[in-house]
């Protein structure tokens, strides 16, 4: 639609009215809204992205392009940055109101155990009684229930520092090296040294405009095939006695893991975020065994006081495709009072964590206690992203404490190809998977480690070396060109 405003008009107001005319379940949705001045030059906006959407952690040279409208040369900035961290609890103020501190009790005390400081953070105050609103940036983390800001939030009068106190903390922005546009395009270049893996919004900013954010447009993701803490081992894991001493640290990080979590799985009374080392909250009801050595000598839980819920943790890592990952673990739930449900299920997305399951393996789902018990999944990675995920469904008609315990999560490539002598993965196994056989041919005297990856496939009596005896499967297992090989032959 369009419109001539009167000589002198300075504000302009847009406005969307949508009605409702039955109690039925509606959903209004916008996307790509416009207000366009003749005469004026056209805001700027972002179209798409021609660069992949992501890269793994560490990387120094991360290029993204994005096209667009109106990123003039040398007026245009990108930046990453982490989305918002909502603070659940309930925050009170001291100290000249530069200290917030996480309110409630016990284990509700946490409400910053999530956030990892990084200079530049800013904590937003968005309501409460004789403060003033607005960005004050962070000068440290205490611990896990307190920060201090740099700033003083006190209004005119004196607050009780237990008052209520509601905000997020918005992460520093990660700065482009270098940012060149050409008025539809703009290309900016990433240094992902230090950056931990999750998504990021991409801040488009153009001089004299608002800033053109692009939520979760990139996802910084763990370099692969293995999980960054195979035995799901939590940063400085304390030393324990599992058989007389169960310690409980709460809220300690999940570490490189992505929560998220949906239909009431965390109430306000429960903090953030909902993974400890050991969970004793409930003298008498059942523990797991202690794990053997083998798995760590500890584990993780997470515990929910809802009737209720579903919580997911997953990691993106970079992959190789065509190539088969196995995902397995221990895990163990509660099932407190016999009336409640936990079903814990593995994962495997072939592709980012918006991406459709690949292969899925439900661990447990009894409303009763169960001890350790071991699963996999395995799946067939097509590109070269993958996700890893495991989720804890709770379910029952009462409120009431349940918990999961997960140990010695690991993730597995198996690169060789389906017919293991069909080294260049076309299907059969002819001529040139035999120039390939003859490179790793080692004889008795050295062993396979020094040699291209692949030969270890080709060790089928798992001997470490490639000879004779490895010839002679070979020769079983030819194809020809062309020719189908068989899948289970040399295994």
């Amino acid at each position: 639609m369009s419109g001539v405003f009167p000589a002198g008009t300075k504000q302009v107001t847009v406005v969307f009215y949508g009605d409702h005319p039955s109690t039925n379940i509606k959903a209004l949705h916008l996307d790509d809204l416009l207000l366009r001045v003749d005469n004026r030059p056209n805001p700027p906006r972002i179209t798409g992205m021609t660069t992949p959407n992501y890269a793994a952690s560490g990387e120094t040279d991360v290029t993204v392009t994005l096209t667009g409208v109106n990123l003039p040369s040398g007026q245009t900035s990108v930046t990453l940055r982490a989305p918002g961290v909502m603070v659940n609890d309930y925050v009170g103020w001291a100290d000249a109101g530069r200290k917030l501190i996480g309110g409630g009790s016990g284990q509700n005390s946490a409400a910053f155990g999530a956030y990892t400081f990084t200079p530049g953070d800013k904590f937003v105050v968005t309501s409460g009684p004789n403060v003033i609103l607005g960005e004050y940036e962070i000068a440290q983390k205490d611990d896990d229930r307190v920060i201090t800001l740099v700033g003083d939030i006190t209004g005119p009068k004196t607050g009780d520092e237990q008052d209520k106190i509601t905000g997020y903390i918005v992460k520093a922005p990660l700065a482009a090296t270098s940012v060149s546009a050409d008025g539809t395009q703009v290309t900016a270049t990433f240094n992902l040294a230090g950056q931990p893996a999750g998504y990021r919004d991409i801040v488009v900013e153009v001089a004299g405009y608002d800033p053109i954010v692009w939520r979760e447009g990139f996802n910084v993701i763990n370099p692969g095939p293995n999980l960054i803490n195979p035995s799901f081992e939590l940063p400085e894991a304390p030393e324990q006695d599992c058989q007389f001493t169960r310690v409980e640290l709460p809220y300690s990080p999940a570490s490189d893991w992505t929560l998220r979590f949906w239909n009431n799985y965390e109430k306000p009374a429960n903090a953030s975020p909902l993974l400890n080392f050991r969970d004793d909250y409930w003298a008498g009801q059942p523990f797991p065994s202690c794990p053997p050595p083998e798995r760590g000598g500890h584990y993780a839980s997470t515990a929910v006081y809802s009737a209720r819920g579903t919580a997911q943790w997953s990691q993106t890592l970079a992959a190789r495709p065509g190539t088969k990952y196995t995902l397995s673990g221990y895990f163990g739930h509660s099932g407190e009072y016999g009336t409640h449900g936990t079903k814990v299920t593995l994962f495997l997305l072939d592709g980012d964590s918006a991406a459709a399951p690949i292969a899925s393996t439900v661990v447990l789902s009894q409303p009763l206690f169960e001890d350790w018990t071991f699963a996999s999944v395995t799946g067939k990675i097509t590109g070269d992203v993958l996700t890893v995920a495991w989720e804890v469904e709770c379910f029952g008609d009462s409120d009431g404490p349940r918990a999961v315990w997960v140990d010695h999560l690991v993730l597995e490539a198996d690169i060789c190809h389906e017919a293991v002598f069909d080294s260049d993965g076309d299907g059969d196994v002819d001529q040139d998977d035999f120039a390939f056989f003859q490179t790793c041919i080692t004889g008795s005297a050295t062993t396979i480690a020094s040699l291209p990856e692949y030969c270890a496939c080709l060790d089928t009596n798992s001997d470490e070396y490639i000879d004779g005896s490895d010839l002679a499967i070979f020769a079983q297992c030819a194809s020809g060109p062309e020719l189908p090989a068989d899948p289970l032959c040399g295994r």
